[in-house]
């Protein structure tokens, strides 16, 4: 699907690159962005983790305008590049591997369509056989002289 604002004429250049490879990026950068959205967040409860203070969830703004204070606002994404470099390809490759199972299972070939067609057809067709058979058997069977009704009748 197109993006609203391209027309049909213009392509990007990242439209030449394989499905596979704009999905790894596409998934990595998605990855990076959500963990930098965290990434305050992160860092306080790394300082809860490595301290021994007791964590309570009314604190954490105090501990945030603490940070603030001290270090000055970037310091909220302290140790977010080492968690970029561990992110991107990890959130790439997931972001990769579902889009092709989710196109391996929900998007069937027209042959893998025909083929469970195929096998739905064929075992109707047994069914058929079988219940006919019966129906048939049941139809023109003979009844034996030994049966209970001729007994009762002698």
């Amino acid at each position: 699907m197109q993006h609203p604002t391209m027309t049909s004429s213009s392509s990007h250049p990242l439209q030449t690159l394989p499905k596979e490879l704009r999905n790894l990026l596409a998934g990595g950068l998605a990855g990076m962005l959500a963990k930098s959205f965290v990434a305050p967040i992160d860092r306080i409860k790394i300082l809860y983790q490595v301290t021994s203070a007791q964590f309570r969830l009314r604190d954490v703004p105090r501990v945030a305008r603490s940070i603030v204070e001290k270090e000055g606002w970037g310091a909220l994404w302290k140790g977010n590049l080492a968690t970029m470099i561990r992110v991107f390809p990890y959130s790439g490759i997931q972001f990769m591997i579902f889009d092709y199972c989710k196109n391996y299972f929900l998007h069937e070939t027209e042959r893998t369509k025909t083929q469970y067609k195929d096998v739905a057809g064929g075992a109707t067709m047994a069914r058929r056989q079988i219940l006919e058979r019966r129906n048939t058997s049941t139809a023109v069977a003979v009844p034996s002289s030994n049966t209970s009704a001729s007994s009762a009748t002698t």
